[in-house]
């Protein structure tokens, strides 16, 4: 059997569970978003060093005609799964327009001054109706949400969810 077929369908293996084990971590909360990008990251690695030991497999098996295109078809398969949505995900980001921040007012966008003494120069300023063009297009389903409740009480609900997802707060006004 083709060694190279046995470590490419390890590396594939292993990058199966490293991506299941880091979904299972994000969705859990056990880390933060960081650590879990970079298992996620490792996994897809793996992925791809599975993928390219398994054409390496396939020459061998081709050229010395012994066993383990069976190991090899499995690391493939396995590894272009695991690389098949992230790839979907990045031509579609690759799509979208280049704008830094999205409102729900465009005519009237808020004033992120806080926000724009820790950004670089430049990344703050709304671009106007030509960004709010782009932004309809691109994003459709952002809309001003209304809701029944008093405005503090959305402002607490809406803390509450910041919290639990652990974003930053950079200042907080009601």
């Amino acid at each position: 059997t083709s060694r190279l077929a046995i470590w490419a369908r390890r590396c594939a293996f292993f990058a199966l569970a490293a991506t299941v084990l880091s979904i299972i971590i994000l969705r859990a909360g056990l880390l933060e978003i960081v650590p879990a990008l970079a298992t996620f990251a490792g996994a897809l690695l793996f992925a791809v060093i599975g993928i390219v030991l398994a054409f390496g497999a396939f020459v061998v098996i081709w050229r010395q005609g012994i066993d383990g295109a069976g190991y090899a078809f499995a690391a493939l398969a396995i590894g272009m799964a695991l690389l098949a949505y992230p790839a979907f995900l990045g031509t579609r980001a690759y799509r979208l327009p280049m704008i830094n921040d999205v409102t729900t007012d465009p005519i009237n966008p808020p004033n992120f001054d806080v926000v724009a003494r820790l950004r670089p120069r430049g990344t703050v300023d709304y671009a106007g109706l030509y960004a709010a063009e782009q932004q309809r297009i691109a994003y459709a389903d952002i809309e001003p949400l209304t809701v029944l409740a008093t405005p503090q009480i959305a402002f607490e609900e809406a803390v509450k969810v910041i919290n639990r997802r652990k974003w930053r707060i950079v200042v907080e006004r009601a």
